[in-house]
C-alpha cells in the first residue's frame, strides 16, 4: 500500500497534512475558479449563439441576392410544337415571343472505313513503323507517326495527335477480317478530311496546295525526310536520284532554280536529274520546301441564260445557241473545250465560230465555267511520293460531311454544327431530326421562378426570426443554442433590422408597387413572415416589370459599396453584407466572446499559479505545526515514563 510522505512525517499529530492543505486551498480557490469558468461558459456560450446567428442571416442574404439583380427575373419557358425535331435551352437574355423554324439538314460528320484485319493485334507494314498523312478540308497534309504497327496501335496514334479527327476499332463480326479502323472528323463541310498511310519505303510524302481561282497560283511540295544514296523524289516529271545523302533543304534547293523542260538543277546537294520538268514556270526554296509557279485558272461565271440567236463570246472562242439554253447548259458548252477547239459538247444545241486561246482543260460547276488557262499545265492537289500501306485504306466513306441548314423565322441559317446559337437571341437549338413542316416556338415568361424565390425569402426570414427567438429565451431548452444570447443588444438590433428589411418601403418603387406587402408579404401578430400567392399571382401577371424594378431597381451586379438605389432586395443584402462582415456586429461580437475566453483562461491560469504558491505555504506550514506536536507528546510521553519509574521506587511497586 503506498505510504502518504507528508502524513508519515506527520506521526507525531496523526493528522493528513497532504489532505489538509489541498482542501484549505480548495476553500480558497474553488469558488473563484468556478466565478472564471461560468464566464468562460457564458462566452462559449454567446459565440455559439451568434454563429447560429450568422449562419441564418447568411441564408437570408442569400435569399434577398437571388432577388437583386435584373438578370434573375428573365427566366422564359419556352414550348415546342416538335420536340422531336430539335430541344431549345432559353438564358437569361431571351425575350417572348414565337418563332418558326424548319430544318433542311443537320450537320454530318464525314466517316471512313478501313478494310478488315483478323485481330485488333494483327501486325502491319512487317511490325516496321510508318506514317499517315491527314489533310482536313484541302489544308497541307499533317504526318502522324505510327510506331505500334497494328490496327490499335494505328487508333491510338490518331487519337493521340488530336488533329481534327478521332478513330475507334470496330468489330464488325465478319468470320474472317472483323476488326476495322472508323475514322470520324467533326461535323460541317469544313472538316472534310483525306486519311492515307505511307510505309515509309521512299522516305518521302510531299503535299501540294492549290490557289484560289482567277488568281496566279503556287504549288508548294514540303520534304519531310532527307535522301540517302540511291533514293529518289520525282515531281512534274523529273526525277532527283541522290548519289549521296541530301538534306531536305537540299532538296528542296535542288528543284528551285528548274524550270520547264529542265533536266538538270542547281545540284546543291549530289545527285543526278532524268526525265523532264512540266508544270513549272519557276521555284523558289524556302528551307526544305519548295514552291513554283504553277497555272493560272479562270472561272466564269453565267448570271442568265440566253435566247436562239444570242451569242457568248470566251477566249475568241463564241458559241450561238440554236435554241434557248439555260446558264447551266452555255457553262456545259465551253467546259470541255480546249486551247483550238471549234466543236464542243452537245449539251446544248448550237454552233461555235472562231478559235478558243488560253484554256487547257474545263470543269463546270452549275452555271460556272473554271478553265485552267496557263500552258504549264496543273499541277496535282496531293502527290504522294510513297507506298501505302499494305491492307490499310481508309478510302471507303461512310458519311460524308455537311452544314445544318434551317430557316427561323423565314431566314437561311447554316451551322457547322447541330447547336445553333444566335438565330433566335439568347437562345440555343439543338437539332435531332429534319423537319416536314415547320415548328413553332413560344417563349413565355416563367413566373415560377420568381415565386419559388420569394417563398426561399420568406421561409429565410422566418427561419431567422426562429432562431433570434432560440438564442434570447432564457427558458429556451434547445441543445447549443438556446437561452445564449439572452439581455443582448445585438440580437434586438438585428431583429429591428430585419423587420424594416420586409416592411420597409423599395428605394425604387414602379408601377403603384412599393414593398413586398404588395405582393402579399406581410408579418402576422406573432412576427411570422407570410406569403399571399393569390396577391402575388396578380403582380406577377399584371406588373411584372414593376415587380423586378421594385425589387431590383433594374440594376446588375451592383456593389454593395454603390450608394444608388438597388430596390428592396439590393438595399437589404448591402445592410445584410455590413451585419456579416469583418466589421460588422455579428462579427465582432463572436471576435469579442473569443478574445474574453482568451482573458479569462489566462487568469484562470494565473489563480492556479498563486493557489499552487499557497498549497506549497500550507503544507509548510502544517510539517512545522506537525512538528511541533511530535516534539510535544514526545516530552510527554518521557516524563510520563519518569513519573512513572519514580513512584515504582517510592511504592516499591
Amino acid at each position: 500500500m503506498a505510504t502518504n510522505t507528508i502524513t508519515a512525517l506527520g506521526a507525531g499529530s496523526g493528522i493528513d497534512i497532504k489532505a489538509l492543505a489541498q482542501s484549505l486551498t480548495d476553500a480558497e480557490g474553488t469558488p473563484a475558479k468556478a466565478v472564471i469558468n461560468k464566464k468562460i461558459a457564458q462566452s462559449t456560450a454567446n459565440i455559439s449563439g451568434y454563429a447560429a446567428l450568422k449562419f441564418v442571416v447568411g441564408n437570408l442574404k442569400t435569399a434577398f441576392a437571388d432577388l437583386k439583380n435584373q438578370s434573375s427575373f428573365n427566366s422564359i419557358a419556352p414550348t415546342n410544337s416538335q420536340p422531336t425535331a430539335l430541344s431549345v435551352v432559353a438564358s437569361t437574355t431571351a425575350a417572348t415571343g414565337s418563332h418558326t423554324v424548319s430544318v433542311t439538314t443537320l450537320a454530318a460528320a464525314q466517316r471512313n472505313i478501313s478494310a478488315g484485319f483478323a485481330t485488333a493485334g494483327t501486325a502491319m507494314n512487317g511490325s516496321v513503323p510508318f506514317s499517315l498523312s491527314l489533310s482536313v478540308h484541302g489544308a497541307p497534309a499533317k504526318s502522324i507517326a505510327v510506331t505500334e504497327t497494328t490496327p490499335e496501335g494505328v487508333v491510338a496514334a490518331i487519337n493521340r495527335a488530336a488533329l481534327g479527327v478521332t478513330a475507334q476499332l470496330v468489330n464488325t463480326g465478319d468470320a474472317t477480317a472483323p476488326y476495322k479502323i472508323m475514322v470520324k472528323g467533326n461535323t460541317g463541310v469544313a472538316n472534310d478530311f483525306t486519311l492515307k498511310s505511307d510505309n515509309g519505303s521512299s522516305g518521302i510524302t510531299a503535299t501540294t496546295t492549290q490557289g484560289a481561282a482567277g488568281v496566279n497560283e503556287t504549288s508548294s511540295v514540303a520534304f519531310g525526310t532527307a535522301l540517302t544514296a540511291g533514293q529518289s523524289v520525282t515531281i512534274g516529271g523529273l526525277t532527283y536520284t541522290s548519289t549521296g545523302n541530301t538534306s531536305t533543304t537540299e532538296l528542296a534547293a535542288a528543284f528551285a532554280s528548274l524550270a520547264n523542260g529542265a533536266i538538270t538543277g542547281a545540284g546543291t546537294g549530289t545527285g543526278t536529274y532524268s526525265g523532264t520538268l512540266s508544270g513549272f514556270a519557276t521555284g523558289v526554296a524556302a528551307g526544305s520546301t519548295v514552291s513554283a509557279k504553277s497555272v493560272t485558272s479562270s472561272d466564269v461565271t453565267f448570271s442568265t441564260g440566253v435566247t436562239a440567236g444570242q451569242t457568248v463570246t470566251i477566249g475568241g472562242l463564241t458559241y450561238t445557241p440554236t435554241a434557248d439554253a439555260t446558264k447551266e447548259q452555255i457553262a456545259a458548252a465551253f467546259a470541255s473545250l480546249a486551247n483550238g477547239a471549234t466543236t464542243g459538247p452537245s449539251t446544248a444545241l448550237g454552233t461555235y465560230t472562231g478559235t478558243l486561246s488560253g484554256f487547257s482543260t474545263g470543269v463546270v460547276n452549275g452555271s460556272t465555267v473554271i478553265a485552267d488557262s496557263s500552258t504549264t499545265g496543273d499541277v496535282t492537289d496531293i502527290q504522294t511520293l510513297g507506298t501505302a500501306v499494305t491492307g490499310l485504306d481508309f478510302g471507303t466513306v461512310l458519311q460524308t460531311s455537311a452544314n445544318a441548314a434551317l430557316t427561323v423565322n423565314g431566314v437561311a441559317v447554316t451551322s457547322s454544327t447541330n447547336s445553333i446559337e444566335g438565330a433566335i437571341s439568347g437562345a440555343t437549338l439543338n437539332l435531332s431530326t429534319v423537319t416536314t413542316t415547320p415548328l413553332t416556338l413560344n417563349f413565355s415568361r416563367d413566373t415560377t421562378n420568381v415565386k419559388a424565390k420569394l417563398q426561399t425569402l420568406v421561409t429565410a426570414y422566418n427561419d431567422a426570426i426562429s432562431m433570434l427567438n432560440v438564442v434570447s429565451d432564457p427558458k429556451s431548452t434547445v441543445e447549443t443554442y438556446g437561452a445564449t444570447l439572452v439581455g443582448s443588444s445585438t440580437v434586438l438590433s438585428v431583429r429591428n433590422q430585419m423587420r424594416a428589411m420586409v416592411m420597409g418601403d423599395s428605394s425604387s418603387p414602379a408601377g403603384g408597387l412599393t414593398a413586398l406587402r404588395d405582393l402579399g408579404i406581410s408579418v402576422d401578430r406573432t412576427g411570422v413572415l407570410q406569403l399571399d400567392d393569390a396577391k402575388l399571382d396578380i403582380a406577377l401577371n399584371t406588373k411584372f416589370d414593376s415587380v423586378v424594378t421594385m425589387l431590383s431597381s433594374n440594376r446588375e451586379n451592383q456593389s454593395t459599396f454603390s450608394t444608388l438605389s438597388a430596390g428592396v432586395a439590393g438595399d437589404s443584402v448591402k445592410k445584410l453584407t455590413a451585419l456579416l462582415d469583418a466589421t460588422g456586429s455579428l462579427t465582432t461580437q463572436n471576435t469579442n466572446a473569443a478574445a474574453k475566453i482568451s482573458a479569462y483562461n489566462k487568469e484562470l491560469a494565473k489563480l492556479e499559479t498563486r493557489l499552487a504558491t499557497i498549497l506549497a505555504r500550507y503544507n509548510k506550514q502544517l510539517i512545522a505545526m506537525d512538528s511541533i506536536v511530535g516534539q510535544t507528546n514526545s516530552m510527554r510521553t518521557g516524563l510520563t515514563a519518569t513519573f512513572d519509574g519514580m513512584m515504582a521506587a517510592y511504592t516499591n511497586k
